[in-house]
């Protein structure tokens, strides 16, 4: 879920323009192994760039344990929207991190 900015901070070799790329390309579909976001972030694995591969593969992950919902209703012309963050521990207990309601 990392923006651009900082999708292009993990490394040196990532440029703005990929960075973006890669942050469109993962709201149309979520990499499904870290492998795939390394292989399409810096191409596939070889000795000219197996250092820098290495470096980002290991700072990287597609779980997540911080979830943002969004929730916005309407009856008639009044309107009112939800936004929280909640963490997921690892033994699945939820707990509300922040909510604003906006009435």
């Amino acid at each position: 879920t990392a923006p651009a900015i900082i999708l292009e901070a993990l490394s040196p070799i990532i440029s703005a323009t990929k960075a973006q790329e890669l942050a469109t390309l993962r709201q149309l579909e979520h990499f499904s192994s870290v492998k795939d976001f390394v292989d399409i972030a810096l191409g596939p694995k070889t000795q000219a760039n197996a250092t820098q591969w290495d470096l980002l593969a290991s700072h990287s992950n597609i779980s997540s344990q911080h979830f943002e919902i969004n929730i916005s209703a309407q009856f008639g012309v009044a309107k009112t929207r939800l936004e929280s963050r909640v963490y997921r521990s690892d033994n699945g207990v939820i707990s509300v991190a922040s909510r604003i309601y906006t009435p």
